[in-house]
């Protein structure tokens, strides 16, 4: 994980090869946002830096003007949700056993109605629209 999206997207063009695909799952703040913030008020466990989640459509205004967006995908309901922070939640592994299958069939019924504001993490892919990348790797040369 990094707080430097600078950087990373960065390295990203350095890299990608033309027509190449990026391809990433992340927490969807649209939804978590706000219960995050919520949630942080009585868990000092985690803090809101390094646990932020990323909106889809900021990320690619902010980093994908030499991507073309060519899919993106919400998903996770509430299974997902549950299930994923278990831990966090305290949910106890036989709750986890009863519910998780039953749970994770509504969450494929959930997902396909793509509410950007009701599903916890997106996977979208953006392709590359640079002639070439700026690392050659073949001959090794960095520009």
């Amino acid at each position: 994980m990094t707080n430097d999206l600078d950087g990373l997207f960065r390295n990203i063009k350095r890299f990608i090869a033309p027509a190449g695909l990026l391809v990433f799952v992340e927490p969807n703040a649209l939804f978590l946002d706000s219960i995050r913030k919520l949630w942080y008020r009585f868990d000092s466990r985690f803090d809101s830096i390094n646990e932020s989640a990323i909106n889809p459509f900021a990320i690619y205004e902010m980093y994908g003007s030499s991507f073309k967006s060519e899919r993106i995908t919400f998903f996770g309901g509430p299974g997902f949700f549950l299930v994923q922070n278990s831990m966090i939640l305290g949910i106890p592994k036989i709750v986890k056993r009863l519910f998780s299958k039953s749970l994770t069939r509504f969450d494929l019924w959930f997902s396909q109605f793509q509410f950007e504001r009701g599903l916890p993490a997106f996977f979208t892919v953006w392709r590359n629209q640079q002639e070439e990348p700026i690392t050659r790797l073949n001959n090794a040369t960095i520009e």
